[in-house]
C-alpha cells in the first residue's frame, strides 16, 4: 500500500485538490442563490420577491441574487443592492405559524456602518389579524436621523404605537435578541456577546402588557433589511447583516 501511494502521490495529490476546488466552486455557487425556500435551524422559510414597491418603506424586495443567501457556515446573510430602479432590499419570514413561546435569534452586523434610513427588523407578525397584526418588533434603525439611538422595541395595538428607543453601542457586533410572550406579558430584550466572559449581557429591556387583543395563532415570525427612503440614490456604507441563529420555545397559554 506505501508503495503504490509512494508512485502514485502525484496523481493523489492532482485529485485531491482537484476535489478541494471543485467543492470550493460548488459552495462559493451556493452561497451566491438567492433562494425562494429554504430550510434554517430546521424550520422553513420563505424569501419575500417583488418587483413592485411594496412595504415596508415603498420598496423592492429579493430581485436581487445577493439580497438573501447562505454563507458557507450555513448563516443567513442580507445585503440590500443597487438595482436599475433603486435598490433591492432582503426580507424573509417563517412557513410556520407559531403561537406564544420564546424567540431568540442572534445576529451579528456593524451597525455603526448602518446609513441613517436603513432598517434592520426582527419582528413577529400576523397578516390575517388586523388592524395590530399582532406585531412586535425589534428594530435597528435611526430612521433618517443622526441621534444617539439606533435601535427600538414598537409594539402595535388597536389604537397606538408603543415604542422604546435605546443605543446599541457601535462596538457591540454580536448580539442576541428576544421576545418572549408569556400569559399577561410580552418582554423584549437586547443583549451583547462578551467575549472575555464568554457570556451574553443586557442592553435594554422593556416588559409590556400583553394586550387583550393580541392572539397568537396565525403569526409568522420575519427579518427584513429596507431602506425608509429608497428613491434616495446615495445609501452610503451598506453593511452585510448575519443571522447566525434562530430558536422558538413554545408556552402553552391559557
Amino acid at each position: 500500500m506505501k508503495e503504490i501511494i509512494r508512485k502514485h502521490k502525484h496523481l493523489i495529490l492532482v485529485i485531491f485538490w482537484g476535489i478541494t476546488i471543485l467543492l470550493g466552486i460548488c459552495s462559493k455557487v451556493y452561497s451566491q442563490e438567492n433562494m425562494k425556500t429554504f430550510l434554517f435551524k430546521d424550520i422553513m422559510w420563505h424569501n419575500k420577491i417583488s418587483k413592485e414597491h411594496v412595504g415596508p418603506g415603498n420598496n423592492i424586495f429579493g430581485v436581487h441574487r445577493h439580497n438573501v443567501v447562505f454563507d458557507r457556515n450555513g448563516n443567513i446573510n442580507l445585503k440590500i443592492k443597487k438595482i436599475s430602479d433603486g435598490y433591492s432590499c432582503a426580507e424573509f419570514y417563517s412557513d410556520t405559524l407559531f403561537s406564544a413561546g420564546r424567540f431568540e435569534t442572534i445576529i451579528k452586523t456593524n451597525i455603526k456602518h448602518f446609513s441613517p434610513q436603513m432598517v434592520l427588523g426582527i419582528f413577529l407578525y400576523d397578516a390575517t389579524a388586523e388592524p395590530h397584526y399582532n406585531e412586535i418588533d425589534i428594530e435597528l434603525a435611526q430612521w433618517g436621523n443622526t441621534d444617539d439611538n439606533n435601535a427600538q422595541f414598537a409594539m402595535h395595538t388597536n389604537n397606538k404605537l408603543q415604542v422604546h428607543r435605546f443605543l446599541i453601542p457601535s462596538k457591540k457586533k454580536v448580539t442576541k435578541h428576544i421576545i418572549d410572550i408569556s400569559d399577561h406579558n410580552i418582554m423584549i430584550s437586547s443583549l451583547f456577546y462578551n467575549k472575555k466572559t464568554d457570556q451574553y449581557e443586557k442592553i435594554e429591556e422593556k416588559t409590556l402588557k400583553k394586550p387583550e387583543e393580541f392572539k397568537f395563532l396565525n403569526t409568522r415570525f420575519h427579518f427584513n433589511l429596507w431602506l425608509t427612503d429608497n428613491l434616495n440614490k446615495q445609501v452610503g456604507k451598506n453593511p452585510k447583516v448575519k443571522i447566525t441563529s434562530f430558536k422558538y420555545t413554545p408556552y402553552s397559554i391559557n
